[in-house]
């Protein structure tokens, strides 16, 4: 029987190295378990420090050169998965009509997945090619700046004041 640690190890060998779960957890199954453990620890330990960095910098944006270059470094994957998944979003929902469907689009819930550190990326999307990126924002900061029936070039224009206000654009 696979530990919660074991499982998280296998979930995230899978999604590291495009294995198939079963074929991971086979994998993570012959190991000791205090290796799992710690492998796991160092992963969330990783992640905790990346998230707060990037909060860091989101907060420092003119900072040091040296935040610049650490920001540099850590947000360069982040705006290549953003790239990616925006122009997947784009082909793969052109033609759907329906907002909520294309807002369940596993390459926009990957955007959202990324979190704070999407929000100015997002805000330049809006801004070059606007499109429905309020669902993401409202998921990603917790607020709903729009006003009840407001056009959808308003809500763009009030989603750009928003990041304006906050120095995301």
């Amino acid at each position: 029987m696979m530990t919660a640690s074991s499982t998280a190890a296998a979930e995230a060998l899978a999604e590291s190295k495009g294995l198939p779960l079963g074929v991971a957890e086979t994998m993570v199954a012959g190991t000791q378990p205090g290796y799992i453990r710690e492998v796991h620890r160092s992963m969330v330990a990783i992640d905790e420090w990346q998230s707060l960095v990037v909060e860091q910098l989101l907060a420092h944006r003119a900072g040091t050169r040296a935040w610049r270059l650490i920001g540099a470094t850590l947000l360069d994957p982040l705006e290549t998965t953003f790239k990616q998944s925006v122009e997947q979003w784009r082909s793969e929902t052109a033609a759907m009509s329906s907002v909520t469907a294309r807002a369940m689009h596993p390459s926009y819930q990957r955007i959202i997945g990324l979190g704070p550190a999407a929000i100015p990326m997002i805000l330049r999307e809006l801004r070059s090619r606007p499109d429905h990126w309020f669902w993401a924002l409202n998921a990603i900061t917790g607020e709903q700046p729009i006003a009840e029936g407001a056009t959808f070039s308003d809500a763009v224009a009030t989603w750009l004041a928003w990041g304006g206000e906050r120095g995301f654009v």
